[in-house]
């Protein structure tokens, strides 16, 4: 049953993530052939900053939605009141505190895009998460792919028409996620769930205590996911950034399929700890995405090159060179997320916060060191390092609350294989017998476990289970 409905909220958040994530890849030849690379720079830079005010105007709110809404002792509709008052004070605060964006000269003239995006950006991840919480997972997926056709629309009316450049990007962002809340709150029938809901203080007080030492953990994400970009700008320029985001763009496939896999995950793994705690469960899950993600890496990695050269416009075909290393990195990223699941399942919030803040340090560091010294390359060595400390910073921590088995000869070969590959890759060595051979190592290193997945479809399969 555990993986009948694992491999159900798999496909559906697959069938939801493909559609979108295949809408926004086919988008980037779109930016990188009307927008200049600093053009391009400027208006990532303006979604980084926004990815760094979400958490803290919404108090990451989002994230006590689903552990409080698939807990059997609270009411849902409570919840989501609870989220969305909360939600409410902060947007009202932070168009209150607007007027500090026009002490950055670089995005102030795109203040009222950045706080329009930060408030439908919390309120979207409010809806869609509680989505999930109610078993709605196919309107969920749904949604989201009618989020990236607004985008993929607006972008096109208003950049390649309209002509608009930064101000039809900023603007298609927002508008997509303006709409989306709308439709999720009709289909969804949230209104109705509001009227029921009563205001529950102490309700209200155990979700911020939850979610508020994730506030720490999203900005260590976002220095994890975002320094090196807003580093390269100051040390380097709008244009090495605009070059480096471009490249930033493939790996997001690593985490896009890691991803479908981390949404039903993060559901299962809190349903399971509240029931039967199956520790034989978990050390299978974890067998099949870490062998999985690495052979992704692998494949991708082995036609990175000549594949960038015909996705980027000329002016980014520079931008290969980084993806290799950042690759892997998502890998570790996707190992990581494995693990953050069991932090939500067992409320330890603090445990997230402090690995991801480790993690965002070291970032900080290695790129201050070496972005100077070696340019966009010191920011792929950050992100790199700090990736690989944070994924088995959280195996081991978690090790401590939950016996999950691990075969350290056959995954540490499998990194060391993934990693000598990405360096073959990198130097364009051999690349055709590198690939075949690392291939060819990594299916036999994880025989077992891609037989066993393939084994749980075929039989949930035959159940009609799907």
């Amino acid at each position: 049953m555990k993986y009948k409905e694992l491999l159900k909220n798999i496909l559906i958040f697959a069938i939801g993530g493909l559609g979108t994530k295949l809408i926004l890849f086919l988008l980037v030849p779109l930016y990188t052939n009307y927008l200049t690379p600093e053009e391009y720079g400027i208006s990532e830079l303006v979604f980084t900053v926004s990815q760094f005010l979400i958490p803290i105007v919404t108090l990451t709110i989002f994230d006590a939605v689903i552990r409080f809404g698939l807990s059997l002792s609270e009411k849902k509709n409570n919840v989501l009141l609870v989220a969305l008052i909360v939600w409410t004070i902060g947007s009202i605060a932070l168009v209150f505190f607007s007027p500090i964006v026009n002490c950055f000269p670089s995005i102030s003239q795109w203040k009222w895009y950045l706080i329009a995006y930060v408030v439908f950006s919390g309120l979207s991840q409010i809806e869609l998460n509680y989505l999930k919480v109610i078993d709605k997972n196919v309107l969920y997926s749904s949604a989201s792919i009618l989020q990236s056709l607004v985008l993929a629309i607006s972008n096109v009316v208003l950049i390649v028409f309209f002509k608009a450049g930064i101000r039809g990007y900023l603007f298609s962002s927002v508008i997509s996620l303006c709409i989306t809340c709308i439709v999720c709150f009709i289909i969804a029938d949230l209104w109705r769930t509001i009227k029921k809901a009563k205001i529950d203080f102490s309700l209200l007080q155990r979700m911020i205590v939850y979610s508020a030492p994730l506030i720490l953990n999203n900005i260590s994400w976002w220095l994890i996911h975002s320094t090196d970009k807003v580093m390269i700008n100051w040390m380097i320029g709008a244009t090495a950034l605009g070059i480096y985001t471009v490249a930033g763009k493939i790996p997001s496939l690593v985490n896009v399929v890691s991803g479908f896999f981390v949404q039903a995950w993060g559901l299962s793994s809190i349903k399971e700890i509240e029931t039967s705690n199956d520790t034989v469960f978990y050390s299978k899950i974890f067998k099949i995405i870490s062998g999985i993600t690495l052979l992704l890496c692998i494949g991708i990695n082995s036609f990175i090159r000549p594949f960038m050269l015909f996705y980027t416009g000329e002016a980014f075909n520079t931008a290969w060179q980084y993806v290799p290393a950042l690759l892997l990195a998502a890998t570790f990223n996707a190992i990581s997320s494995y693990f953050a699941a069991f932090y939500a399942a067992l409320k330890k919030s603090m445990h997230n916060m402090l690995t991801s803040t480790l993690s965002a340090v070291l970032n900080i560091i290695v790129n201050y060191i070496f972005i100077l010294r070696v340019g966009a390359w010191g920011a792929v060595i950050g992100t790199f390092c700090s990736y690989l400390l944070i994924a088995y910073l959280r195996l081991f921590d978690v090790k401590r609350y939950v016996d999950i088995e691990i075969d350290w000869k056959v995954h540490l070969c499998s990194v060391i294989i993934a990693f000598v590959h990405m360096l073959f890759i990198t130097l364009q060595f051999h690349t055709i017998l590198a690939s075949i051979c690392a291939v060819a190592i990594v299916v036999y290193l994880h025989n077992s476990e891609l037989l066993e997945f393939v084994d749980i479809i075929k039989k949930s399969m035959k159940k009609g289970n799907f």
